[in-house]
């Protein structure tokens, strides 16, 4: 088996485990994928996490089984424990999940079998109302977060960071239901989400360039930059209500 136009960084980690995979599915396996940030620009080489999606043609517990003592070693190589669906679930839930549907179908690469993704029907009344949901809960989750940092910088940082980072594929939903095709690139995507919306999105660009770079600001702009971001959500779950 072969991985085309995928950095090389990831293909020989990524080789491996699609062999594994395909040995132990056998005529069970639908198709496989590699997902996530790996198939964008925004991947960080020895950081990110190496995502992939499993499709079965009916869930079988002994390939999980089979699989499962596997996850150790590739974990090493940062190879996240997979996403395991059938193509019926995957009908099935697209009312439930538009966002995660969404941005499967907006950042995957067919590793082997057919496309499952590219050309699923997400219904926009679905997905503004996942939107609706998952910003007003991250304004919650973000105000316990920051409670529960105690005033410490590292614990903040990293709340802030998951915060956004699940805030995103939100995002691509947002431009979405705005009737705009979502970039997949974050930049871009903060670009476009800020002229669609006319919210600031200068906390957004700093949380994003903070990650980039690796680096947690000091404890005085840490506070700034989570009054910023919170103000952001905050502004994002009024426009989604007036959606």
């Amino acid at each position: 088996m072969t991985i085309p136009s995928i950095r090389p960084e990831i293909a020989d980690r990524l080789l491996p485990f699609c062999q594994a995979v395909q040995e132990t599915a056998g005529e069970r396996l639908h198709s496989l994928y590699l997902s996530g940030s790996a198939v964008t620009p925004d991947y960080l080489p020895g950081i990110s996490d190496i995502n992939t999606v499993i499709v079965l043609r009916e869930i079988d517990l002994k390939f999980l089984q089979r699989l499962a003592p596997l996850g150790k070693k590739f974990a090493r190589q940062k190879i996240a424990a997979p996403l395991i669906i059938t193509p019926d679930y995957c009908e099935n839930s697209l009312d439930v999940f538009p966002i995660e549907f969404l941005d499967l179908q907006l950042r995957h690469q067919v590793l082997a079998g057919s496309d499952l993704f590219t050309d699923l029907e997400i219904d926009d009344a679905d997905l503004r109302l996942q939107c609706e949901r998952e910003i007003k809960a991250r304004v919650i989750t973000l105000r316990q977060d920051y409670l529960a940092a105690t005033g410490q910088r590292l614990p903040l940082a990293v709340a802030i960071n998951r915060a956004f980072a699940s805030l995103m594929p939100v995002c691509r939903g947002l431009v979405r239901i705005l009737h705009r095709q979502p970039p997949v690139p974050i930049t871009e995507l903060l670009t476009t989400l800020a002229d669609l919306t006319g919210i600031d999105d200068t906390a957004l660009v700093d949380i994003f360039t903070c990650r980039q770079r690796q680096t947690t600001p000091e404890m005085g702009e840490l506070n700034l930059i989570f009054a910023n971001f919170y103000r952001t959500l905050e502004r994002l779950g009024k426009l989604v209500d007036a959606c």
